[in-house]
């Protein structure tokens, strides 16, 4: 079985635009969310993270700018063979903004001709699409893992990004899931989640000597299941998400007590919380 590395990553969020801008930001204890008041967005304040660089004389949209510009940071170190990786897009609702905007029949305001218009500015012979709501980030991991691992592909790179719009934050307000304050995730008195705006990429290799780059981390095991419960609500028992994390730890031959950190969905809404809170002691 070929080994999967990690060789190269970005975030550009509301606390940066390179990784080790938003390592120092967090670690000198700075939050990327803030009282956001805009009409265009919402008739009411809510509090979100967002990327307030403004973008002028580009013919990008916003996620695709900020999506871009991960993506140009992670490759530009490395000499990769186009011909030989896999360009993945891993988002839930992309361009969806083109509605508000009055362009809703714009041709890219479909994920697929995104993630083409997106490969095509690199020059990424191959793309794919992951839209699968919130574990599009991992699952898109997962992927480009298994096409590494089968031979079709010696590299990646995967690119997820999401950005606020009405249409979306009006779906979490209809829900009455949005915190009218900063989220408390896994906090007894939590009262919803913030929404926010980012792009991040990476790129996995199995020939990371081929790339000019240095092998940094290995991906060794993944797992997704599904737990058909609701198409907005989660399973009350936990037992799903449970099974996905025993799946990611027996390939990657581990033991509980190898685990030293976990990074939760902790969405900060009632069910979704006490959900993963289930599921980290029954995979425990």
């Amino acid at each position: 079985m070929k080994k999967v590395w990690l060789v190269s990553d970005c975030v550009v969020s509301p606390l940066g635009s390179t990784t080790p801008e938003n390592y120092r930001n967090l670690h000198s204890g700075i939050s990327g969310i803030n009282l956001v008041d805009d009409p265009q967005l919402s008739p009411v304040q809510f509090y979100g993270g967002r990327i307030s660089q403004a973008i002028t004389h580009s013919p990008l949209t916003k996620f695709e700018y900020i999506s871009a510009r991960a993506i140009q940071q992670v490759i530009e170190q490395l000499t990769i063979p186009l011909d030989k990786c896999l360009f993945i897009l891993s988002t839930t609702k992309g361009n969806i903004g083109f509605i508000e905007e009055g362009h809703p029949d714009h041709p890219r305001i479909h994920l697929h001709a995104t993630a083409y218009f997106l490969a095509k500015r690199f020059g990424f012979a191959h793309h794919l699409v992951v839209s699968n709501a919130c574990i599009s980030g991992v699952l898109s991991l997962i992927v480009a893992k298994r096409w590494i691992e089968s031979g079709k592909y010696d590299h990646a790179v995967v690119v997820g990004a999401e950005v606020l719009s009405r249409f979306v934050i009006s779906g979490f307000q209809s829900l009455q899931a949005l915190s009218p304050e900063q989220c408390r995730p896994f906090d007894a008195a939590r009262k919803g989640i913030n929404l926010g705006e980012c792009a991040a990429a990476i790129v996995l290799t199995s020939r990371p000597d081929e790339l000019g780059a240095r092998a940094r981390l290995r991906v060794t095991g993944g797992g997704l299941s599904n737990d058909a419960n609701h198409i907005s609500g989660p399973s009350r028992t936990g037992e799903e998400l449970a099974f996905a994390i025993r799946q990611a730890m027996e390939e990657a031959s581990l033991e509980t007590t190898d685990i030293d950190f976990i990074s939760a969905h902790g969405t900060a809404t009632l069910y979704n919380d006490e959900m993963e809170s289930r599921a980290f002691t029954l995979a425990g």
